[in-house]
């Protein structure tokens, strides 16, 4: 059915009811289940809770990985890590940044003393061990981790924001087999990562032609363990 919107059909059918005498109630829902449109809303219904369970019920590792690049993609195009300076404003840590690592194989370490503008010292493969330590620890995302080279980053408009995270209807659909889903959850968490020093242990790879700033692996295997 063109241009059908379920949820508003919904949404009026229940205000209906509600304003509907109770002895009433079961009659008109009877007559409105005849309906192609009551149909159409059911289906949908349907539909969209198979694919959420089916999320809940886990994926596997390379699944996961493909939509931990999707979410990848769009997390730094929301929230750049450089401003139009090219100073850096935040890395990634956690799940998100271990995916990136694994993706890139590779990873140039940042010289802290350059920061905030973005300087390498040295390119290096990610060693084979550590990334089959990493690929153990492959997981569904339950919230992102970044660290603020600075605090006022975060004061910045257009920061990433920890109280209003990720709203899952505006993430990707290929990024969601990523995610942790839990019932009754309606946005990604983003949390900041406390270190006693931001400017150290980061290091830019590359996934897909676009440079990432992230947890080097070093630093990552720590606090995994």
């Amino acid at each position: 059915m063109e241009n059908f919107d379920a949820m508003k059909y919904r949404e009026e059918l229940a205000k209906e009811l509600k304003n509907t005498p109770k002895e009433k109630r079961r009659e008109i829902l009877e007559q409105e289940k005849q309906t192609p449109q009551y149909q159409e809303a059911a289906q949908e219904s349907s539909d969209g809770k198979n694919r959420l369970e089916k999320l809940r019920q886990g994926e596997s590792k390379e699944a996961i990985l493909e939509g931990s690049k999707h979410l990848l993609e769009y997390f730094v195009e929301k929230y750049p890590q450089q401003d139009q300076d090219g100073n850096l404003n935040y890395t990634l840590g956690g799940s998100l940044a271990m995916s990136a690592l694994m993706e890139a194989g590779e990873f140039e370490l940042v010289d802290e003393t350059s920061l905030p503008k973005v300087e390498t010292t040295e390119k290096k493969e990610i060693p084979s061990e550590s990334l089959k330590y990493f690929n153990k620890l492959i997981r569904k995302i339950g919230d992102i981790d970044f660290v603020p080279l600075e605090s006022k980053y975060l004061k910045q408009e257009g920061a990433i924001s920890r109280e209003e995270g990720l709203s899952l209807n505006a993430i990707p659909q290929e990024a969601l087999v990523a995610l942790k889903m839990e019932r009754g959850k309606e946005k990604l968490e983003c949390d900041t990562v406390v270190t006693i020093d931001p400017k150290k242990g980061i290091a830019r790879v590359n996934v897909d032609g676009k440079d990432v700033f992230v947890t080097e692996p070093k630093m990552m295997l720590a606090y995994k363990i």
